[in-house]
């Protein structure tokens, strides 16, 4: 059984309905869709400071993406990590791909479940080699390692095999990669009543979609994802006055405070970005209807990458969900 988009929906209403913590700001939504101006859809792959390079096959991107996706979560730290890669230094999620290039490069098998079931913390820390050490790294080692035996025990070492068993309906697959994979259910609890975020679900399933559009991927309404909630997106809407914080939680986040995981803050301001981002994808639908929520959400994380684009920080959660 699957959760309908309704009820995935509901899920965050109900969270943005009786956040005690963040609100948004109707004004400030009717203000931005006023000044919308539409442009060519830009995919991150295609804003990729070192020049994002495709795998040779369509097989090999699938995995690439898959687990890129796995490991696009907290990247923050003090110091902040950062990678050397072409003459680029390099932080966050650049970085992340960087390294994963960076080992394809240089004939680490990582896309191989074989390899990955038999993964070393060493191996793991020579993967994401940076300085200093990538947060999380522990997650990070028995997250790839798990993924790895799941692969070989049920589809023979690679993660296309999965997806060619897989409901292609872009929810569904969200979800299937959530009850199969570990660091992709993204559920916590509100209040009593659960929330479907599965943030690195849909990024994988968006980014398959977009970077394999040549092939019969057969995933299927794409609109339907409600959107990948993490740090920048709320920062940015934020500054823009989409989101308002409590003088309190706005105190913490700019004092850099952590803010925990699963927490009511962190769980309203996550939810609270995707509610506005679909508030504003119906509101600009009545001109342009093939804005779609993935859309919206990457203009607003690619406009958050320049130096100096955020005022003030993001809001910072030790989590492997983002």
């Amino acid at each position: 059984m699957f959760l309908t988009r309704q009820e995935i929906l509901d899920s965050l209403k109900y969270v943005a309905d009786n956040a005690s913590f963040v609100k948004i700001d109707s004004l400030a939504i009717e203000n931005y869709v006023h000044n919308f101006v539409p442009t060519p859809y830009t995919h991150w792959t295609k804003a990729c400071p070192f020049g994002y390079k495709p795998q040779p096959t369509y097989v090999d991107e699938v995995d690439f993406l898959f687990l890129l996706g796995n490991q696009a979560f907290c990247y923050w730290g003090n110091p902040k990590w950062t990678v050397d890669y072409k003459g680029e230094n390099l932080d966050g999620w650049w970085a992340a791909i960087a390294c994963f290039q960076r080992a394809l490069e240089n004939n680490t098998p990582i896309l191989e479940g074989n390899y990955l079931a038999s993964l070393t913390i060493d191996q793991t820390r020579k993967l994401f080699q940076g300085t200093p050490d990538i947060p999380l790294l522990e997650e990070r080692y028995r997250m790839l390692q798990k993924i790895g035996q799941i692969l070989v025990e049920k589809y023979s070492g690679r993660f296309h095999n999965f997806l060619e068993k897989s409901d292609r309906y872009s929810l569904n697959l969200t979800q299937q990669i959530g009850q199969v994979f570990p660091g992709f259910d993204d559920t916590p609890t509100y209040k009593g009543r659960q929330v479907y975020f599965y943030k690195k679900a849909q990024l994988v399933v968006n980014d398959i979609y977009n970077n394999t559009l040549s092939y019969p991927t057969g995933i299927k309404d794409i609109s339907h994802l409600t959107g990948t909630a993490d740090y920048k997106i709320p920062a940015i809407m934020r500054q823009m006055g989409m989101l308002v914080y409590t003088d309190d939680l706005s105190d913490r986040i700019d004092n850099k405070i952590e803010i925990p995981e699963h927490s009511e803050e962190e769980i309203e301001i996550r939810a609270s970005q995707l509610w506005a981002v679909k508030t504003i994808c119906e509101m600009l639908n009545q001109k342009y209807p093939d804005v779609i929520p993935s859309v919206i959400q990457d203009m607003l994380w690619l406009s958050t990458q320049g130096k100096g684009s955020l005022k003030k920080p993001y809001h910072l959660t030790k989590t492997i969900y983002y």
